[in-house]
């Protein structure tokens, strides 16, 4: 979605992004990070990522940007990050 384009709504977003995402959901419910038996391989992971990288998060900081978020948070607070790396390192 290019900058200053006007949002699709949530429905339409999530209705025209309906098979992706059950293809997506489908892929990680089958695989070991969740509750089936196969490893995810290399070119659905690169379904996912593109998926996420390119579609769902920058509709969500669209959507975010209107309540004045302009960033996702990390996914580990910085201090558990730099913890973790501490204690790797040692």
């Amino acid at each position: 979605m290019e900058k200053g384009q006007r949002l699709p709504s949530t429905n339409q977003f999530w209705t025209s992004n309906r098979d992706k995402v059950k293809e997506l959901l489908s892929i990680r419910n089958n695989s070991l990070l969740a509750h089936g038996y196969s490893p995810i391989t290399n070119d659905q992971w690169v379904l996912i990522s593109k998926f996420f990288e390119g579609v769902l998060m920058p509709y969500l900081l669209q959507q975010f940007s209107k309540f004045k978020i302009d960033a996702l948070p990390a996914q580990l607070p910085r201090e558990w990050i730099d913890d973790l790396q501490n204690n790797c390192n040692k």
